[in-house]
């Protein structure tokens, strides 16, 4: 075994990749972006793959969080919610049925 982050809150995987979110309240990624579901802005039809050990920081002030298939999905500490990834079907409920690169805030008033 390898110790590839530490002081970590929790941890989450989908299809490909995978989130931690430590202590401190910053999101961390890696893995599949295809869809955008890293969060980075990187994602896209060709797909970026990191590598397994390299853990990349995307987000800040989570107070939870959790990762489907393509998606990940964040509750800030002021209970907005934020989303990024694979939103053909609207999915995500941003509002339009796009991919989504990097984090949106999700209208949760309605």
């Amino acid at each position: 075994p390898q110790l590839v982050l530490s002081d970590v809150r929790s941890v989450s995987a989908g299809y490909g990749c995978a989130m931690a979110i430590k202590t401190d309240s910053t999101v961390w990624v890696t893995g599949l972006d295809n869809e955008g579901q890293l969060g980075d802005g990187l994602g896209g039809p060709n797909g970026t793959v990191f590598n397994v050990t390299t853990f990349k920081q995307v987000f800040t002030g989570a107070a939870s969080g959790a990762l489907s298939q393509s998606s990940i999905f964040i509750v800030k500490g002021d209970s907005s919610v934020w989303a990024t990834g694979e939103n053909f079907l609207n999915n995500l409920g941003a509002g339009f049925p796009v991919a989504v690169f990097s984090f949106t805030e999700i209208p949760t008033k309605f």
